[in-house]
């Protein structure tokens, strides 16, 4: 199993964090959600349209908004969705856990040895508990 530790940083202008020296595309970055959030807030029919627009004229993100504002735009209208994230993420996993064991079935000569293989995959069968009553 991997371990992975993470910093997060937060890079909203208003932190002022070194990183945002060290790189201008992060800073600029930054002041896009800005402008974005601001134009979010205003109720405005078109804000994120109108916050593309303010960032090019201001040289912010100009070149790459300039190519790609609409896909700007609709990245931001399809708002992340974390449930459905998770959703998808358990369909592909248990997609691959079938695939295995679909392997493994086609392998085993009897019930018992394809039982003794998923065992040794870590494929966990129905009732059993892997200690984790969460």
């Amino acid at each position: 199993m991997l371990d992975l530790k993470v910093k997060m940083i937060n890079i909203n202008p208003d932190q002022h964090h070194e990183i945002l020296e060290k790189c201008p595309v992060l800073a600029e970055y930054s002041q896009f959600v800005e402008v974005v959030r601001r134009h979010q807030k205003s109720g405005e029919e078109q804000a994120l349209q109108n916050a593309v627009e303010e960032c090019i004229k201001r040289g912010i993100l100009s070149e790459y908004l300039r190519k790609k504002g609409s896909e700007a735009v609709n990245m931001l209208i399809a708002e992340y969705d974390y449930d459905m994230d998770i959703k998808v993420q358990r369909k592909e996993e248990n997609r691959d856990i079938l695939k295995k064991w679909l392997k493994l079935a086609a392998k085993a000569e009897t019930i018992e040895e394809f039982e003794r293989n998923t065992g040794r995959c870590g494929i966990k069968h129905e009732g059993e508990n892997d200690g984790d009553n969460s």
